[in-house]
């Protein structure tokens, strides 16, 4: 288990937003290991849609860990390189939502907003298939609807109430700490219900394993990486 004191005085955390793994694992080596860091964070490893803009990491396409950063072995080598140097590695997961739109995935997956082949189908997400828009004050609202703002293109939003997504997000999440992660950054958990986090967590093969949370205070405020006004 990965907490803030499990890796003995070393607290401190460098999050290196949308850095590759092999220059992660540099980094480590380098710098982060030497200069007595605990831990690294990292973007989310897993297939998302094309493009270059930074947004594009919480538009999941699968769970396979394959895209711009790198694929499943280098991520497996950044690791082990990041424990080598007394580094722990914390994953940003996006558990929420799925894509906007339709296309080809990072790894090759053709998808469209409810249907990613071997992962999910329609019956998998959440009946509400509209943006949350500005309605921040209905618990329904922000936790089945869609991040997205009216008149754009919004979020699928999976439907982590049914036994049958809580498993594929759990095996997401075992599949990770197979390869050595020590820890998980909870992408937009304000947007989930408190009970079906619950038991995703008590599906993992460590349900103990570091778990820190990312929730958007406020009425009125969506998490950041909702998908933009403009593109």
């Amino acid at each position: 288990m990965a907490a803030p004191n499990d890796n003995g005085n070393k607290r401190v955390t460098a999050v290196l937003f949308e850095w590759n793994f092999d220059s992660i694992a540099r980094e480590c080596t380098r710098t982060l290991g030497p200069e007595g860091y605990g831990y690294v964070q990292v973007s989310p490893p897993q297939e998302r849609i094309q493009g270059s803009a930074w947004w594009t990491a919480y538009q999941p396409v699968s769970y396979k860990i394959q895209g711009p950063l790198g694929d499943r072995d280098s991520f497996r080598n950044m690791v082990d390189t990041c424990h080598d140097a007394g580094v722990k590695v914390v994953v940003d997961a996006v558990l929420n939502h799925m894509t906007s739109g339709s296309g080809t995935g990072t790894a090759g997956t053709q998808y469209s907003k409810y249907h990613y082949p071997g992962t999910y189908a329609d019956a998998d997400f959440h009946g509400c298939r509209r943006p949350i828009g500005s309605n921040y004050g209905d618990r329904y609202n922000v936790q089945e609807c869609e991040l997205g703002d009216i008149g754009q293109p919004s979020l699928s939003d999976l439907d982590t109430g049914k036994e049958h997504v809580r498993g594929r997000i759990a095996g997401y999440l075992d599949d990770l700490m197979s390869l050595g992660v020590d820890g998980f950054r909870m992408d937009a958990v304000k947007h989930m219900a408190a009970g079906d986090l619950t038991a995703i967590r008590s599906k993992l093969s460590r349900p103990d394993v570091h778990w820190m949370q990312e929730a958007i205070h406020g009425a009125g405020r969506r998490s950041p990486h909702g998908v933009p006004r403009h593109r």
